[in-house]
């Protein structure tokens, strides 16, 4: 198991805790985590081949977020 996958698997469980410290705190993050993997994926596709230093790294962070086994998110 990769340990993306792992922490993302561990930030569901503690989603699921009912115990408001680490519930609400852990959703957000999955809502977090996915709208950024949105923005990235929208940000690759405007301008991702523009030359820029960013280019690069939209690349990599879609691959390394894409390759990543889906978790559900709440």
């Amino acid at each position: 198991m990769n340990d993306i996958f792992e922490l993302k698997h561990i930030i569901q469980k503690l989603s699921e805790s009912q115990w408001d410290v680490l519930e609400g705190p852990s959703k957000n993050w999955l809502r977090a985590t996915e709208e950024l993997l949105i923005a990235i994926s929208k940000a690759d596709s405007i301008c991702g081949n523009c030359g820029c230093e960013f280019d690069g790294l939209y690349k990599i962070a879609l691959r390394i977020l894409n390759d990543t086994p889906k978790v559900d998110t709440v």
